[in-house]
């Protein structure tokens, strides 16, 4: 439907100084109003649709591959008695702009899948290269078991920014999956319903 073809992903951000609202689209519209329709002039993937899925030596599996995913595994370590298992990361960039003659990049979000629990040092390497790298200052990496579950997402408090990294820490409780973002998401299928609603 037309609907499907303009929705948008809206996120809201919960930082440490209050919420923020942030509205990114999957797609880029420009679109004339008439009395009862909508014109569509134009239509284009505003970001990546490549997603990645990457495993490693260490027992974790990195993956984006799902509604809102973005992110790509450098390496992986396995933890033993005196280090923790640790994952380095980095956030893919959005298409080149012309306008701004350069790739954004900020959002992120992955799930991590351990074959056993543990605990496990995460690390967005190219944090301090993004778009609006003071964003990072005392802002907090969320987490969910639940990527659909709006009330489920929690706060990693142990969450710096450093030397250019974002870096945060969990301890898996048991085998499976986690998921890891910016910001919790608010779902393509939610903005869907929203539009409906109001349609």
């Amino acid at each position: 439907s037309l609907l499907r073809r303009l929705a948008s992903t809206t996120f809201l951000h919960l930082g440490r100084g209050g919420a923020k609202f942030h509205f990114c689209s999957g797609f880029s519209h420009a679109a004339t109003w008439g009395s009862n329709r909508m014109t569509v002039l134009k239509q284009k993937p505003l970001f990546s649709t490549t997603a990645s899925e990457s495993a490693s030596v260490s027992g974790i599996f990195i993956s984006d591959a799902y509604d809102g995913g973005n992110i790509e595994l450098v390496e992986s370590t396995s933890g033993n008695d005196d280090e923790l298992a640790s994952v380095s990361l980095k956030i893919k960039s959005d298409p080149y702009t012309e306008l701004e003659k350069k790739n954004h990049f900020q959002y992120f979000s992955f799930r991590s899948s351990v074959n056993a629990p543990g605990k496990v040092r995460y690390s967005v390497d190219n944090a301090g290269d993004a778009s609006y790298a003071v964003a990072w200052d005392e802002s907090t990496v969320f987490y969910s078991k639940s990527l659909n579950d709006p009330h489920s997402w929690m706060r990693k408090l142990d969450t710096t920014f450093h030397d250019g990294k974002l870096t945060w820490s969990h301890d898996h409780d048991s085998q499976g999956s986690m998921y890891f973002c910016y910001f919790p998401p608010f779902s393509y299928d939610r903005h869907l319903d929203l539009i409906e609603k109001c349609a």
